[in-house]
């Protein structure tokens, strides 16, 4: 659980620990308290049992929600994801209408709802594209590294979706500004904002459109 100190803030990064351990997150020397809190966490891998992401999405969301609205936290940044909207041909919007299309998706909107309903906590909600980058270890490296097998031996690597289906991205670097810009935004305007403003986090070119050309040409295998 490291705890670091820059030149004017104190960063605490840490796993999630018993409910009943919360006060060693959040306490601080001499009773203050962190300005901003971030969500990142919870269960990321698909096609777990839905009591898995009720208990490891779901509960850690409401847990920490409960505990940073207690402290009065200036902003709590709720991470989640765009698989939550309705699928459709076009780019979604942040007051479209939602669907989700998987279990943690759906257990991820659960949680931005019922943040809301919390009294006194300062939330907001980013909802990413796939994030790709240094040290990611989701989709889009999954697919890179399937790609090397499949060139390896000399094979034709198939997706389950076509060329037109689009897959968007956002680089990781692009994320982490998003959330301290977010944050940063939140907290100079007016405290508990009801409806709880969301923003999609996601690059503006069509990434996804070049994805099956991307790794044929990359790694020479024909997608």
């Amino acid at each position: 659980m490291p705890n670091t100190t820059y030149g004017c803030n104190e960063q605490l990064e840490t796993n999630f620990p018993p409910i009943e351990s919360l006060p060693r997150i959040f306490d601080r020397e001499g009773g203050a308290q962190f300005d901003y809190v971030y969500n990142c966490g919870g269960e990321t891998r698909f096609s777990q049992e839905e009591k898995v992401y009720e208990l490891r999405s779901y509960g850690l969301s409401m847990a920490l929600g409960r505990e940073a609205a207690k402290r009065k936290v200036k902003v709590f940044v709720e991470v989640s994801t765009g698989m939550v909207y309705k699928p459709d041909s076009t780019p979604r919007k942040e007051t479209d209408k939602t669907k989700p299309w998987s279990n943690l998706a759906k257990w991820k909107l659960k949680a931005e709802e019922d943040l809301a309903k919390i009294d006194g906590l300062n939330v907001m909600v980013l909802r990413f594209a796939h994030v790709y980058g240094p040290y990611t270890s989701k989709f889009l490296s999954t697919a890179l590294c399937m790609a090397r097998v499949y060139q390896s031996k000399g094979k034709e690597m198939r997706f389950l979706w076509k060329e037109d289906l689009r897959t968007n991205f956002v680089h990781v670097e692009d994320s982490t500004r998003a959330l301290w810009h977010g944050a940063q935004w939140y907290a100079k305007g007016t405290p508990g904002r009801r409806p709880v403003p969301v923003f999609n986090i996601v690059d503006h070119g069509n990434t996804g459109t070049s994805f099956h050309l991307s790794v044929g040409g990359f790694l020479g295998v024909r997608c």
